[in-house]
């Protein structure tokens, strides 16, 4: 196998917090742990990293921006193999090991990875890829105009399978700003359910890396294990999304166990609601609480302050530093505070484009003087000081029984529901159809249903169809997605 030590030219691709790692691991007082207890300190994580790049370098030569497809659902294991395949000089693109074959067919034509690497037992198998190929994949005609950290692949809005390449400044810049504003020090551990092919999951380990503290890695399946290592480890800050916060705290009620280490508690993705945050303080009596709001094509956009979570129900607080936002109509003009309209983002966290599709790209990011925009697709309003409330997206706008019907109201009224976990809504056929994951006091579809009705502006907003499901249905990222028939959508 190829000795390699680190190397700052052939890691120009990589975060500066990569970098530093590898380059001053001595100094560092980063661990990486799993659910098991097994953690690897800042030097063992360094080596580990060294002898993924020799074997990626034993295989596929030397990296210059060719990507490595990583399919490691195991935290520890995907943190190991990304910062090899940085170390080697490539480009991560992690995916679920359980990704379906037309979403692996797409991503291997689209960036035509020099290396697969997938796990081995206790260990992880690095394996030839396809040919480079002529003409060249659309990722290194990228690579070649572009350093290009990552390719983060999300369903986004359609359900298609997008490619969003993320630039190393991008992630260094999102990775300080979170940090700051969480105030993570070396003294904190994070506890992590996220998968780490999300980026949510996946900046968990940057951010442990910039704070220099510990990380620890659980799978959010079992939850007695998230549990167990939250009280054991001691955990003080827990990353979570509502399709995780619902079961881990009805769980934890019937267990009638809290976790008094936790400090902070932040969540992105889904709305949290109001009950799911008092079941969230239940059970961690001394944390905070943070919603936040980003999306992959810029990481994060804001976050609501902790002391004002009661104060502004339902919104996702303020842009972050150095992040400005409008909320646009149509043709681009600020709209009124109060009114919704199109949140437009501008930054440096902003990511290149999507990979293999100049007409998306130029549509969402958009050229203005001195830079560029991003057109979320998400509709907002903004009150008087300035804080952003998520109304749903563009799409999410359906039409039921001759009348407009959002899917994100709908969703949060059934997640108002008591006892309702989580919930998607879509439409079929003209058909409201919702799932919800719930727990007591919720009983049947037909207990849910009768539930709703008693809290929706519009009847209308009543899905004719509601399925009680121990899960919610996903795309092919493993993400909670909603079927969405095209002819659905006007």
């Amino acid at each position: 196998m190829a000795l390699l030590t680190p190397d700052t030219a052939r890691m120009r691709r990589a975060p500066v917090l990569v970098r530093d790692l590898l380059a001053l691991a001595d100094e560092r007082g980063f661990r990486l742990e799993d659910a098991a207890g097994r953690e690897l300190p800042a030097t063992r994580v360094r080596q580990a990293a060294l002898d993924t790049a020799g074997r990626l370098e034993d295989i596929a030569g030397s990296g210059d921006g060719d990507a490595v497809l990583i399919r490691v659902n195991d935290f520890v294991a995907s943190a190991i193999a990304m910062l090899g395949t940085w170390m080697w000089g490539g480009v991560p693109v992690p995916v679920p090991l359980t990704a379906p074959p037309p979403f692996l067919a797409q991503v291997t034509a689209e960036c035509r990875p020099a290396a697969r690497i997938t796990p081995a037992g206790t260990d992880l198998a690095v394996a030839v890829g396809v040919p480079a190929g002529d003409p060249p994949s659309a990722l290194t005609s990228m690579s070649a105009a572009h350093d290009i950290a990552l390719v983060l692949y999300t369903s986004g809005s359609t359900g298609t399978p997008k490619g969003i390449l993320v630039p190393p400044e991008a992630v260094d810049f999102s990775t300080r700003s979170i940090q700051r504003y969480l105030g993570l020090t070396e003294w904190d551990r994070i506890v992590s359910p996220i998968v780490p092919h999300f980026d949510y999951g996946l900046y968990q380990l940057l951010l442990a890396l910039a704070a220099d503290c510990a990380l620890t890695a659980v799978p959010a399946l079992f939850v007695d294990d998230v549990i167990d290592v939250i009280r054991d480890r001691h955990g003080t800050v827990l990353p979570l999304v509502p399709s995780i916060a619902g079961p881990l705290t009805a769980r934890m009620a019937d267990l009638r166990c809290t976790a008094e280490s936790v400090r902070l508690i932040t969540s992105t993705g889904s709305h949290l609601g109001t009950p799911l945050i008092a079941r969230l303080r239940d059970v961690f009596p001394r944390s905070q609480v943070m919603p936040m709001y980003g999306l992959t094509e810029c990481k994060r956009v804001s976050y609501l302050a902790p002391p004002l979570v009661d104060g502004k129900p339902g919104s996702v607080g303020r842009p972050m530093s150095g992040v400005t936002c409008r909320v646009v109509d149509p043709d681009g003009r600020t709209v009124p505070d109060g009114e919704t309209g199109e949140l437009v983002v501008r930054g440096p966290n902003l990511a290149l484009g999507y990979l293999g599709d100049e007409r998306l790209t130029d549509q969402v990011f958009r050229p203005v003087s001195g830079g560029r925009e991003l057109w979320t697709g998400d509709l907002f309003t903004r009150d008087a000081d300035g804080h952003l409330y998520h109304r749903g997206r563009r799409d999410d706008l359906v039409k039921v029984a001759d009348q407009r019907v959002s899917l994100r109201e709908v969703e949060d009224a059934l997640r108002a529901v008591p006892g309702v976990i989580d919930a998607l809504a879509w439409v079929d056929g003209g058909t409201l159809k919702a799932s919800v994951v719930a727990g007591p006091p919720a009983g049947d579809a037909r207990w849910v249903k009768r539930e709703l009705r008693r809290g929706v502006r519009l009847p209308a907003m009543v899905p004719a169809d509601v399925v009680v499901a121990e899960r919610l249905p996903a795309g092919p990222t493993g993400k909670p997605a909603r079927p969405r028939p095209a002819s659905a959508y006007h």
